[in-house]
């Protein structure tokens, strides 16, 4: 469905108000396939394998699959990675996932022009990703169900993301964490076992 409303959009005949109501059609259906995939790795998570990854790497990827995006909202996105990070036994692809949920997530609460900051750093025996906003933050009678399944405060959301973030990093053996205040921003904050 989604690829023959892309090829209709393409077309030279379109009239305004027809190709506007393509681009509804695309939308609900890009919509649709994102609750539907959420849904499906909610339900049936495949088993992660595991490897000793460079987690900076990870992130940088992710970041650049997430780039698209983050241009069309208009969010600046600042790196600080920390050089010479150990190894992280991790399931690269489900860890970039949770990732890029992550950064998409905090993006939607970030105003347009506005700031995301990722950073990596040693701490310990572990390695920590935070990824901070300038966004609208969490009120505070939300802040405690933000995990769980289904809860969202978004119209087009499932809420289901972030779930799947935590079940990820809790099945990579390690934490996530939350600070928020409402109106300033949000940050979260992944720790991850060192492999070295």
């Amino acid at each position: 469905v989604k690829i023959i409303l892309q090829l209709e959009m393409e077309r030279q005949d379109l009239n305004g108000t027809d190709r506007e109501a393509l681009e509804v059609a695309a939308n609900s259906a890009l919509r649709m396939e994102s609750m539907v995939s959420d849904l499906l790795k909610f339900a049936r998570p495949t088993p992660p394998v595991f490897a000793p990854h460079d987690l900076n790497q990870i992130v940088e990827e992710g970041i650049a699959l997430a780039q698209y995006q983050l241009n069309q909202q208009g969010v600046q996105i600042i790196c600080r990675l920390a050089p010479d990070l150990p190894a992280v036994m991790v399931d690269e692809s489900h860890l970039k996932e949770a990732f890029i949920n992550l950064v998409l997530n905090a993006a939607a609460a970030v105003a347009e022009e506005g700031e995301m900051v990722v950073e990596t750093r040693r701490r310990e025996t572990a390695v920590e990703v935070t990824v901070a906003d300038d966004g609208c933050g969490i009120p505070e009678p939300h802040l405690g169900r933000i995990f769980d399944p289904f809860f969202t405060t978004r119209p087009e959301g499932t809420g289901l993301g972030l779930s799947i973030v935590r079940r990820t990093v809790e099945q990579h053996g390690g934490t996530i964490s939350v600070e928020s205040r409402e109106g300033q921003g949000t940050r979260f904050t992944i720790r991850l076992p060192a492999s070295t």
